[in-house]
C-alpha cells in the first residue's frame, strides 16, 4: 500500500491532492484495472494537478498512464503493466511432503 506521507511536500495544497490520488494510483496498480478519480475541490489548477498525479507515479515506480478528463480533478491512473503479485511469506507457502530418490538408491521422505 501505498503511503501519501512519503510524497509530502512543504505546499499542503499539493499533499490534500496526494492524500486524494495515492489510493488510486494503489488501487490501479493492485487490480491492474483503470482507476478513476472523481472530481474534488482543489486549489491547484488542471496543469498542476497533472504535474503532481505524474510525479507520483514516478516516486512510487508504478508504470502508470495519466489520462485527465474535462472537470479539475478528473484523472484516471490506467497501469501499463500486470499488477504485482503478493508477497507471500514461509508461513503462507504450505509445505509439500514429497519423496525423493537418494543418491544410493533408496527413498527418502522430504519437505519442500
Amino acid at each position: 500500500m501505498l503511503d501519501p506521507r512519503q510524497f509530502h511536500t512543504a505546499d499542503r495544497w499539493e499533499n490534500r491532492v496526494i492524500d486524494e490520488l495515492c489510493p488510486h494510483l494503489d488501487r490501479a496498480s493492485r487490480t491492474g484495472t483503470p482507476s478513476v478519480v472523481e472530481p474534488f475541490p482543489t486549489a491547484l489548477t488542471q496543469a498542476e494537478l497533472v504535474a503532481v498525479a505524474v510525479r507520483l507515479c514516478n516516486g512510487s515506480r508504478y508504470p502508470a498512464a495519466v489520462l485527465v478528463g474535462p472537470a479539475i480533478g478528473c484523472i484516471t491512473f490506467v497501469p501499463l503493466a500486470a499488477p504485482r503479485p503478493a508477497r507471500r511469506t514461509r508461513a503462507d507457502v504450505p509445505f509439500l511432503r514429497a519423496r525423493a530418490r537418494l543418491s544410493a538408491g533408496s527413498l527418502a521422505d522430504v519437505t519442500i
